[in-house]
């Protein structure tokens, strides 16, 4: 059920959210992930009030998808892995949250594993 969890924040389908809930899906960190990933602020607000708190799983995710509002929320929150979420960023094209993360103190070193990206 928590993959269902992931995959309905991910397609921002709240009937599918509902569903899993309902089915027994509890893993809110997993539900995190998939609306850090689309940038569903309502769906990552839902996660947080049911118990989410892996900021930086989150980061995570939201660099993955280039999603600057998520990434934003998830850094207010407390996330701080900013070679993480670089290498993710990276490792997707993201050009926003690889902004964002060398903004925050990755290290520009990883940008030496990622020769298609320029800055």
């Amino acid at each position: 059920m928590n993959v269902g969890l992931f995959g309905a924040c991910e397609g921002r389908s709240y009937d599918s959210y509902k569903m899993m809930i309902e089915k027994g899906a509890n893993d809110w960190n997993i539900g995190l992930y998939g609306a850090c990933l689309s940038g569903d602020l309502w769906m990552v607000e839902m996660m947080k009030i049911k118990g989410a708190k892996d900021w930086n799983g989150g980061l995570l995710f939201a660099c993955r998808g280039n999603k600057k509002m998520a990434i934003e929320l998830m850094i207010k929150e407390g996330a701080t892995n900013w070679d993480g979420g670089l290498a993710e960023a990276c490792e997707h094209c993201s050009s926003t949250a690889i902004q964002m993360m060398l903004e925050n103190g990755a290290d520009p070193n990883i940008l030496k594993k990622y020769p298609h990206i320029t800055v």
